[in-house]
């Protein structure tokens, strides 16, 4: 990036180092990232963004905001961008990285084992790719299992309130000028769809 004669001097510093000032944004649900990309870009002007990314990921979800794609060999994962804002009275850069509590373990395992060198075992590569892609399949597990329970969610609040109905109408059933015969008909009737419901929310 540098010549062999350039030189960082106290002046130029701030301008050249872009991430003097670094946040790390650790979220848990791979989905949630986009939340957090709206937040950054609603909130300082963004300079760069770049998407780190797993060869053969899908791209699309990036590349259609707007965000640099670059395919990393070692399964690396995470958002960055460069920022401007104003602590003070003088603007300045920072660098945010974005990623799930799972990118990030294997991101610090991943920089405590091989980064900077480049030449590092291939025992050591293969075994490091493969502990990325745990990684990437326990994010999504995670999201699966989010998905469930909110699906499971929905599921008992709807028996819930087919519940109440039930009742209101077993209340109903109880005012009406029938034989008490036909009205336990009606109510053993209903007793058998509510029971019916009961055992399908516990499958």
């Amino acid at each position: 990036i540098y010549g062999q004669e350039f030189e960082f001097t106290v002046e130029n510093y701030k301008k050249e180092i872009t991430d003097l000032i670094g946040v790390r944004v650790i979220h848990i649900f791979k989905e949630d990232w986009l939340s957090i990309h709206n937040y950054i870009n609603e909130t300082w002007t963004v300079i760069e963004s770049q998407a780190n990314i797993r060869e053969g990921d899908n791209q699309e979800i990036y590349t259609k905001l707007g965000i640099n794609i670059n395919p990393r060999k070692t399964g690396y994962r995470s958002v960055h961008y460069l920022i401007k804002f104003v602590p003070t009275n003088e603007e300045v850069t920072a660098e945010i990285q974005v990623r799930t509590i799972f990118e990030e373990g294997y991101g610090e395992i991943d920089h405590q084992l091989s980064y900077p060198n480049n030449n590092v075992p291939e025992v050591l590569s293969l075994n490091l790719l493969m502990l990325n892609r745990l990684a990437g399949s326990a994010d999504e597990m995670a999201s699966a299992v989010k998905t469930i329970k909110e699906e499971w969610s929905r599921m008992q609040l709807s028996l819930n309130e087919k519940e109440i109905e039930l009742e209101k109408l077993k209340s109903k059933i109880e005012k009406l000028d029938i034989q008490k015969e036909q009205k336990d008909a009606l109510v053993e009737e209903i007793n058998k769809f509510k029971t019916s419901n009961e055992t399908q929310s516990n499958l």
